[in-house]
């Protein structure tokens, strides 16, 4: 696969790569389901490859945004008190981060769920009587993920634990920057935008877990990409969506075998039950 893959920083935002590192070390124990239409299902099954489409694109195109905010919030909670250095700071940061957040590196994310036959995932993702999900071991999965340079992770949900996110970001990116200082090279009211700048990587990283708690009963895993400076990068792909192209990464399933293993699959509700599960066995 082209593109950057993840890698160790031990200089520049140590803080944030432990936290994201914190993040990503969980590792599913059971088989996770990817719910898609059966046009999906023989596209996957005649490539061998899922697609992970832009962060920016899914269903739920909030997501990001949601952060920013997040991020927005927890600043103008802490302004008041703050020193006038670190006000600069968080000031600046907080527009950067609305900014980048909702148009920068490009991320690219495949969607798992812990529940295989769940009725608002039919709802949400599977044309009626079209939909299938398809459940991958967590050995495969493991496998899958480390060969497409990306890393899986599970999505966080609870306000508690996200506003704790939230500030050990901000502290994160207040304490690199005070320790670069302000750049000469950029305006004074964009003088940390460069040390911003090189944190954006792993600041939408931990940001691709993030989801609303409205959905928290989808228990949802994401297999997360590098994220990518280049959009010109040959891997990145297109598809059309109800409205728009989709751009996209295609991930291996087969591993250099010849045929997509799948450890279990459910069809969903449709008014010829029988004729689509025998169809869809042979």
């Amino acid at each position: 696969m082209q593109g950057e893959r993840w890698e160790a920083r031990d200089q520049v935002g140590q803080i944030l790569h432990n936290l994201a590192g914190r993040l990503y070390s969980r590792t599913p124990q059971q088989s996770l389901y990817h719910y898609t239409s059966l046009d999906g299902l023989m596209g996957i099954v005649g490539s061998g490859k899922l697609r992970a489409s832009e962060a920016r694109y899914l269903n739920d195109a909030d997501e990001l945004a949601y952060l920013a905010k997040s991020i927005g919030w927890e600043i103008a909670r802490r302004l008041p008190v703050a020193s006038v250095h670190t006000a600069r700071i968080l000031e600046q940061f907080a527009t950067w981060t609305t900014e980048r957040l909702t148009d920068g590196y490009m991320l690219f994310v495949a969607s798992f769920t812990e529940h295989g036959n769940l009725l608002s995932q039919w709802r949400g993702y599977c044309p009626f009587g079209q939909g299938v999900s398809l459940g991958i071991s967590p050995e495969k999965l493991a496998a899958i993920t480390h060969h497409s340079g990306f890393r899986m992770g599970q999505c966080v949900y609870g306000s508690e634990d996200q506003s704790k996110i939230v500030s050990s970001i901000i502290d994160g990116v207040v304490e690199e920057t005070e320790r670069r200082g302000p750049s000469e090279a950029k305006h004074s009211s964009q003088c940390y935008y460069g040390v911003f700048e090189e944190l954006e990587p792993v600041i939408l990283s931990i940001g691709a877990l993030f989801k609303n708690a409205t959905f928290k009963e989808e228990g949802e895993w994401r297999m997360v990409s590098p994220p990518r400076s280049n959009f010109r990068d040959n891997d990145i792909q297109y598809r059309t969506g109800k409205s728009m192209l989709i751009p996209y990464l295609a991930i291996d399933l087969r591993l250099g075998q010849d045929e997509t293993d799948f450890d279990h699959v459910y069809v969903g509700p449709t008014p010829t039950p029988n004729l689509s599960h025998r169809s869809l066995h042979r």
